[in-house]
C-alpha cells in the first residue's frame, strides 16, 4: 500500500524497499528521505509489532486518543502504554462532542477538530448583486467580500448560471453563495482550532431578500422586474 500526498509517499508492504526502488527508478528522490519513516505529514510514526501483522501507527494519535480516554469523553477503558489501538478504536475520536466549545454553534462542526486556542475572530459578509448586468443574456452578476476581524480573506466575482426576473431573485441567489462560502469558511477555520467569535454579520442592501430570509413568515416582495 502507498500513501501518497503531494510529493509525500509512505510505503507499507513487506516489500516497502522494493517499491520504493521501483519509484526511485521512474523519478528522482531525495536521498535523505529515503528510509524507515519516523515522521509523516507533521505527525510521528511509530511501528508495532501485532499478533497478526505489522501495523504502523501516528504516535500523536495515540497520544490524543489517551488523553480523551482519561477525560472519560469516549465509552471504554484508557489506553495504557503497552496497549494497540485498533482501526475502531481509532476511529471512536471522531465520537467526541465539540459542541461544549461551541454552544452556540448552529452550523456542523468538525469531527476531528482540534482543541480551540489563541483569541477569538469575528467573521464579515458583504453580499450583492448587479441584476441582469449582462445585455446579452440578461445574467446578473454576484460579488461577495469575507472579512475575519478587518482583513478581507475571500471574495468572490461572477455571474449567475440562471437568468433572474427580478432584483430579488439575483440578491437571493447572491445571498445564497455567500452562505455557503460563510459555512465553508466557519468550518475550516474550526478544523484550523481557531475559536471564533459568535454568528457571522452577513450585510445584504436589499431588505426584501433580508426580511424573507430572516423572518420566515414573510411574503416575498419581488421589484424592478426585467423587461
Amino acid at each position: 500500500m502507498l500513501l501518497v500526498y503531494v510529493e509525500n509517499i509512505l510505503a507499507v508492504s513487506e516489500v516497502a524497499e522494493e517499491l520504493v526502488g521501483v519509484i526511485g527508478s521512474k523519478f528522482k528522490l531525495k536521498k535523505s528521505s529515503v528510509g524507515r519513516p519516523s515522521r509523516y505529514l507533521g505527525g510521528g510514526i511509530e511501528q508495532v509489532q501485532t499478533d497478526d501483522g505489522r501495523i504502523i501507527w501516528s504516535a500523536n494519535c495515540i497520544e490524543a486518543l489517551g488523553c480523551c480516554l482519561a477525560s472519560g469523553k469516549l465509552g471504554f477503558d484508557p489506553v495504557r502504554p503497552d496497549d494497540v489501538l485498533s482501526p475502531l478504536d481509532c476511529a471512536l475520536i471522531s465520537k467526541i462532542d465539540w459542541a461544549e466549545f461551541y454552544p452556540d454553534a448552529d452550523e456542523q462542526l468538525p469531527r476531528r477538530m482540534p482543541t480551540p486556542h489563541g483569541a477569538e475572530v469575528l467573521t464579515r459578509a458583504y453580499v450583492d448583486a448587479n441584476h441582469a448586468g449582462n445585455l446579452a443574456n440578461r445574467r446578473s452578476h454576484t460579488g461577495i467580500l469575507i472579512y475575519i476581524n478587518n482583513s478581507p480573506v475571500l471574495w468572490y466575482s461572477k455571474k449567475q448560471n440562471t437568468v433572474e426576473t427580478s432584483s430579488f431573485g439575483s440578491e437571493f441567489v447572491a445571498l445564497h453563495i455567500a452562505v455557503e462560502m460563510v459555512e465553508a469558511l466557519r468550518y475550516k477555520l474550526r478544523c484550523f482550532g481557531v475559536p471564533i467569535d459568535g454568528p457571522t454579520e452577513v450585510l445584504c442592501d436589499n431588505r426584501s431578500v433580508v426580511t424573507n430570509s430572516s423572518v420566515l413568515a414573510s411574503t416575498p416582495n419581488k421589484r424592478h422586474n426585467a423587461i
